[in-house]
């Protein structure tokens, strides 16, 4: 399992040089989870979707409080010297006002970690799923237009 790990990190590493992106932004979470965090080049949601697909990734799906509690462990360790980064993750409810999916999944949220009076759709815009905002590591509906950082994980058929 550890060495298709290294396989996986190794390929992805050439693609990512190959795309000017650093495999300094790779982390190993305490779950053993390889996110891929990128805090500096900003995007907007679509952007922040092809940056993960280009290197055969996908923006993160935060479907569980465990998940959630590893990825916050991830950003309070790495990003605790700086102000946190506004960062997408997978979700939005482009297809349906109000009915929030994940896109790799196309599964409906079931858990949720909305920061409180979120979703609002502030001007009837906000339409993709962000955190940072809150030191909490709640999430924030945004205009999917903004630029922000992403965050992406391995494929879920894909082993890590």
């Amino acid at each position: 399992m550890e060495r298709i790990a290294c396989f996986i990190l190794l390929v992805t590493y050439f693609v990512v040089q190959s795309n000017g992106l650093t495999e300094a932004n790779y982390y190993t979470s305490p779950m053993n989870k390889i996110y891929y965090i990128e805090p500096q080049n900003k995007y907007n949601w679509f952007g922040s979707l092809t940056e993960c697909t280009r290197m055969n990734m996908s923006i993160i799906t935060v479907d569980s409080a465990e998940k959630t509690k590893d990825l916050n462990d991830v950003i309070n360790t790495n990003f605790k010297d700086v102000e946190k980064p506004l960062l997408y993750i997978g979700g939005s409810d482009m297809a349906d006002n109000g009915k929030y999916v994940w896109h790799s999944t196309g599964n409906e949220f079931v858990y949720t970690n909305w920061a409180e009076y979120e979703p609002n759709n502030f001007e009837d815009d906000e339409h993709c799923v962000h955190i940072g905002l809150y030191n909490d590591g709640t999430w924030n509906d945004v205009k999917c237009s903004l630029k922000l950082g992403f965050i992406c994980e391995v494929n879920k058929n894909e082993p890590q």
